[in-house]
């Protein structure tokens, strides 16, 4: 009886690890799978690929200057330079995404009501 029930679970977990495998394969999302990228309007061009790929040499560079540093006030001073570029890169992703995401909060709510505005009780 225990080699039974012992054969039933394996057969039943086997089942289900197998379920995704067969299972029916969905279509890609509609913006090609690229998250928040895809609603740039098609994907990245070449000149943003160009921009994040000189934005994280220059911080692969900074990360190799840090570590090979000579002594903590220039390691200290590197890191701070490494933070001002991070701040920067932030600040500039924050002003191309802030239009996107402005336009999306819009978008469905009724004319002439801004999308921040509830419809219940005021305090």
């Amino acid at each position: 009886m225990k080699t039974i029930v012992h054969y039933t679970v394996t057969l039943f977990c086997c089942a289900l690890l197998s379920a995704p495998v067969l299972a029916e394969p969905t279509p890609a999302p509609p913006h090609g799978g690229m998250g928040m990228m895809g609603m740039m309007g098609g994907g990245m061009n070449d000149q943003h690929m160009r921009q994040m790929q000189d934005q994280m040499l220059k911080m692969h560079d900074m990360m190799h200057q840090i570590r090979d540093a000579k002594n903590d006030a220039e390691r200290n001073r590197l890191k701070d330079e490494q933070l001002k570029l991070m701040k920067e890169h932030h600040d500039n992703m924050m002003q191309m995404m802030m239009p996107m995401m402005q336009h999306g909060q819009n978008q469905g709510a009724p004319a002439g009501h801004d999308a921040h505005q509830g419809g219940g009780a005021k305090p």
